[in-house]
């Protein structure tokens, strides 16, 4: 997959940076195996495709990225039961059979998932997981703010090509955020269960009517200040290395629905401060949502612009910087404890010693590389 190919398909990792220099080495290397890994969100249910080195643990090559918008968290919202309808069920495995069709089509070999924030909160969330496995083979675990975030945090290092321990990852999705850091050996995660469809939800509750019940837009200057307010308190007090000025703060997320590329998107840069948000919004406040086309999602775009200043004010955030991923789907591909491929680390390194014909990017390639497709992002 070229990088027009990858543009024009709407998702692109610079993970692909680390595509291997010949379809021979792939079929003779007994250490490359062909994964799809799923991300079944709040908001969308995406997979990715990709070639994974098992001793190096990194993706050689992105095969295939998609994604299919399913709001499960509005629909939960939405009942008063707080349950996972059978409608909504059968949308997940029509969404999941789809996808896993296209990943046979892309050569995966093995396929596994994650499941994030609505199937913590649905009373049925785990019930509906397994549901899914028995009528479509995959198996999806529910996993805790903990760990979607260290996920998030793998995927963001595979994306931004930064080393680990300079980097505050955020990873906001549709129904919850983390905010993750590595710290003296160890992840640290800053989350709530709280993000773009419960922001919505809390503007219906400011206007008095019931979610969902009329147009977002216009949203009045008033109350785009009092959605501020109401976001705020939902939140704990962070820690103190979130608004820390030693690393580099990137979030990360899709382009459909992603908090991060409202605003990028309409800024036109993907670097951008927490008072360019909040002008962004109060500029957006009194109009229509036709007078709001020149946002990605118009429909939601002062909720969104909402949450993100908040949360960066909140957290002593100043600045971010946008890189898109496929949800936390380039994380989950590397990371060894939810795949059943296991490798004898020190028999592959000997055989790769005696295999020449493995090519792989110099780090002076991949930088220069990586600046290239940077300019294409």
């Amino acid at each position: 997959m070229n990088i027009k190919t990858c543009l024009t398909s709407g998702l692109f990792s610079i993970a692909s940076i680390f595509t291997i220099f010949g379809e021979t080495t792939h079929n003779n290397s007994p250490k490359v195996v062909t994964r799809a890994a799923f991300d079944i969100g709040s908001g969308e249910t995406k997979v990715t495709v990709a070639d994974v080195d098992l001793v190096a643990q990194r993706v050689l090559k992105i095969r295939h990225q998609a994604f299919i918008p399913l709001n499960l968290r509005a629909a939960v919202e939405t009942n008063p039961d707080g349950l996972l309808s059978e409608t909504s069920i059968q949308d997940l495995n029509v969404a999941v059979r789809k996808l896993q069709e296209q990943a046979k089509q892309h050569g995966a070999q093995e396929s596994s998932g994650i499941a994030s924030s609505i199937f913590r909160t649905a009373k049925n969330g785990s019930q509906v997981l397994e549901r899914v496995q028995k009528d479509t083979g995959l198996t999806a675990v529910v996993l805790p703010q903990s760990e979607e975030g260290e996920i998030g945090f793998a995927s963001a290092v595979a994306v931004s090509n930064q080393p680990k321990d300079k980097l505050i990852v955020w990873d906001s999705g549709g129904g919850s955020f983390q905010i993750t850091t590595y710290n003296k050996g160890k992840m640290e995660v800053y989350g709530e269960e709280f993000a773009s469809t419960s922001a919505l939800k809390a503007l219906y509750g400011i206007r008095n009517i019931l979610f969902g019940s009329a147009p977002v837009h216009p949203v009045s200057t008033q109350e785009a200040l009092q959605l501020i307010d109401t976001i705020r308190q939902q939140f704990t007090l962070p820690p103190e290395w979130t608004s820390s000025r030693e690393k580099r703060v990137v979030a990360i997320g899709g382009g459909g629905s992603s908090i991060f590329a409202e605003a990028a998107t309409t800024l036109g840069k993907l670097t951008f401060t927490k008072e360019e948000v909040l002008q962004l919004m109060m500029e957006a406040c009194d109009k229509t949502k036709e007078e709001l086309s020149y946002f990605p999602n118009p429909q939601h775009a002062i909720v969104s612009l909402s949450l993100l200043y908040t949360v960066m004010d909140h957290c002593g955030i100043q600045e971010l910087t946008y890189y898109r991923t496929n949800g936390s789907t380039e994380g989950l591909l590397i990371t060894p404890r939810f795949w059943k491929t296991g490798v004898n680390h020190a028999q592959l390194i000997k055989t790769a010693a005696k295999t020449p014909t493995l090519s792989l990017c110099s780090n002076s390639d991949l930088v220069k590389r990586s600046q290239a497709i940077s300019a294409w992002l």
